[in-house]
């Protein structure tokens, strides 16, 4: 017996790559992030599509962050 899994599926985009396994979508951001509005809404929007309208718990590995503007919080926020 074998303890391999498998990713369900991967998404990449300009701010983040992102994956899902397990039931667990992960989120890895590029190295040295500026989170602005529209970034923001870039990673939430491709995470809604990588979830399948399915909640999931996610993991985000935020080392790459170098910035987040007050938009961008209040909108991930809400």
């Amino acid at each position: 017996m074998t303890s391999e899994t498998t990713i369900e599926k991967i998404i990449e985009i300009s701010i983040a790559k992102m994956w899902k396994k397990e039931g667990i979508i992960y989120v890895k951001f590029i190295y040295n992030l500026e989170m602005t509005l529209e970034n923001a809404k870039k990673g939430v929007q491709a995470r809604l599509e990588l979830s399948e309208g399915i909640n999931h718990p996610v993991w985000i590995d935020m080392r790459g962050l170098k910035s987040v503007t007050k938009e961008a919080r209040t909108f991930l926020a809400d």
